[in-house]
């Protein structure tokens, strides 16, 4: 018998809600594993990082390392690593980690720093702007000659600074936020320049136009790949000459700084927002399981008090586990609703944490922003740059809506009933259920009908277990 609409979708929240604590924890772990492997027994004597073009003199490998002195930098041959020695401290002299990500598969976040990011980004944005300009002079109108160089040359731009971009919502803090912002700019300016580029956009369209047999027996794949790579070169103001694109790139940049913004504002807002629980208001955390109990004592230690799972306090935080957790099993209606509104009014004008981290008006000039976008490149509004480059028209997408709410709300009104009238005859529910109440109560359904119950699952999906 298949669960409700209403309870496979609270389970399917809670799981969305574990998968980036998995997968952060599994990439950390694999990380550190690489780390310690690669690290050489003699103690002022590290493996570097993989040869690469432009990297294989002191001068540029110094860099990298700015707590050390390098005394000597030699090629090993065999294993394709520079070997670094220092003198002048014992300490071992550590390469940057966004650096060594460049030749291999996974971002090593757990020993990823804020002081790697900006001489990290300053080497590869370097490294890319010279590869650019080589591609730009030797570009052919091939698969070979185009797609394949170009892909290789922006993807350790777009890996690193894509995990940078991850590292900074995940731990963040101020001096990766003063990494970020100060290189942020020369990073959009340089992906305005490999997308604005006229020689590797004409080389496109000469694949697309001069021989159309020959561009018709591609696979469609290929095809997908060159009429995208058009069509991005054009919404990213191409097309444009002289003042049109010179405003174009100043609205990237500020469209960028502008979502940085929101991000961290937000991310201040979920920071701030805590609900502590004292010893002796014990009723309020009734029904919430174990692993809850055990996060809220450890944010309450985090600040500096005196905190056990067992006794108290707990501090309830707006992090995805203990938001989850709170949500779908705690008692306490109360402590549910305080939780919701603290979450869907973050960083908004509507928050009561801190009002100078409201959105309203980085919203408001994003909307502005996209719209003066919209018509330098000779369209009605954002939504029109939006699904330029998707395979539906925005007719079509608001039709697929239509289509869905129309097949689905009988259907989720249908269950949002059944939903209130279980929680009235096995809990004397008294009340319309609000959204705060929702994952609690489909929760109880699904115990009380399936026998599930995902926190007893947890013991068999242990890290250790699952690796």
């Amino acid at each position: 018998m298949r669960a409700p609409l209403i309870v496979r979708k609270a389970s399917h929240a809670r799981l969305v809600g574990l998968v980036p604590t998995v997968i952060i924890a599994v990439l950390s772990f694999v990380a550190l594993h690489v780390l310690v492997s690669n690290m050489r027994e003699e103690k002022n004597t590290v493996r570097y990082l993989k040869s690469s073009p432009g990297f294989s003199s002191v001068r540029s490998a110094s860099r990298f390392m700015p707590t050390q002195t390098l005394r000597r930098c030699k090629k090993d041959n065999k294993s394709r690593f520079c070997t670094v020695s220092s003198s002048a401290t014992p300490k071992l002299a550590i390469a940057n980690p966004l650096i060594s990500m460049v030749d291999s598969m996974l971002p090593p976040f757990g020993s990823i720093e804020a002081d790697h990011v900006v001489p990290a980004m300053e080497k590869i944005i370097e490294d890319t702007e010279a590869g650019l300009r080589k591609l730009e002079k030797e570009v052919k109108p091939t698969w070979e000659g185009l797609v394949e160089p170009l892909e290789k040359l922006s993807d350790p731009l777009e890996r690193v600074w894509g995990a940078i971009q991850h590292l900074k919502m995940v731990k963040d803090s101020e001096a990766l936020r003063k990494a970020v912002e100060s290189i942020q700019p020369a990073v959009v300016s340089l992906t305005l320049k490999i997308s604005q580029s006229p020689q590797i956009a004409q080389a496109f369209k000469e694949m697309r136009d001069k021989d159309p047999e020959a561009y018709s027996a591609l696979p469609i794949a290929r095809r997908r790949v060159i009429e995208a790579q058009i069509k991005d070169a054009e919404l990213s103001g191409g097309s444009l000459e002289g003042d049109d694109q010179k405003e174009f790139n100043k609205i990237q940049q500020r469209l960028a700084e502008l979502g940085t913004t929101f991000g961290n504002n937000v991310l201040d807002a979920t920071k701030k927002f805590t609900i502590q629980v004292k010893p002796e208001e014990k009723e309020r955390i009734k029904g919430l399981p174990a692993s809850a109990l055990a996060l809220t004592a450890q944010s309450a230690r985090d600040k500096g008090m005196n905190a056990t799972a067992e006794s108290g306090p707990w501090l309830f935080t707006l992090d995805p586990s203990t938001y989850i957790a709170v949500m779908t099993y705690a008692d306490d209606r109360t402590l549910r609703a305080e939780m919701h509104k603290g979450y869907q009014t973050r960083a908004s004008e509507l928050s009561t944490e801190d009002k100078e981290k409201d959105n309203q008006h980085v919203i408001l000039e994003t909307l502005k922003l996209r719209q003066q976008k919209a018509k330098l490149l000779g369209m009605k509004h954002h939504a029109d740059v939006s699904m330029a480059k998707k395979m539906a028209d925005l007719d079509s997408a608001f039709s697929f809506l239509e289509e869905l709410r129309k097949v689905s709300y009988d259907a989720a009104i249908s269950e949002h009933k059944g939903l209130q009238k279980f929680a009235e005859e096995k809990f004397g529910v008294d009340f319309p259920l609000q959204q705060w109440d929702v994952g609690y109560y489909a929760e109880k359904m699904r115990q009380d009908k399936f026998d599930i119950d995902e926190e007893k699952l947890r013991s068999y999906f242990a890290l250790e277990k699952v690796l």
